[in-house]
């Protein structure tokens, strides 16, 4: 059976702060935030997905603005 990806959980980041996370990488799955870090590849650790966990992932902006 092929990985699943979570589909609720970018809504769910959505109504969240983040502003502690600003510039920093995140891993999210099933509405909750599993690591945090300065590099992609450390946050992926520090996260310890299981097989088969498709996690949302992404790097908080350091600012509020966004640029469209």
């Amino acid at each position: 059976m092929g990985a699943k990806a979570d589909t609720n959980t970018l809504e769910w980041l959505s109504g969240q702060t983040l502003t502690e996370y600003r510039g920093l990488w995140i891993v999210a799955h099933n509405k909750a935030i599993l690591a945090k870090a300065p590099t992609l590849e450390e946050a992926l650790r520090k996260a310890k997905l299981g097989p088969g966990v498709v996690p949302f992932v992404c790097r908080v902006p350091e600012s509020e603005r966004l640029a469209l």
